[in-house]
């Protein structure tokens, strides 16, 4: 279905989304002591919401750099439908 770079590209974007959640899933328990009082946490819990935003912003870059490789056409919207069902599988 995907040339082997197409795969690559994806396989990175994946990879860095996941990273992101993982990020804000340490940041929520982090958040949730912090509001109880915990300085250490919510010091804990910024950092990692400066790291996911980071990420994100990397993420965004690697999207767009992958539509600017995309060819025009039934491989590009098969890249982006295959990306979706990724990310809803994780949802589920």
């Amino acid at each position: 279905m995907f040339s082997r770079k197409g795969e690559e590209e994806m396989n990175k974007v994946i990879k860095e989304y996941n990273s992101i959640v993982n990020l804000l899933e340490e940041a929520q328990l982090d958040l949730v002591k912090g509001v109880s009082g915990n300085k250490s946490a919510a010091i804990r819990a910024r950092h990692q919401l400066r790291a996911a935003r980071d990420k994100t912003n990397n993420l965004v870059k690697l999207s767009l750099q992958d539509s600017n490789n995309q060819q025009a056409g039934a491989n590009r919207h098969h890249f982006g439908n295959a990306v979706m069902s990724c990310f809803h599988s994780e949802a589920n």
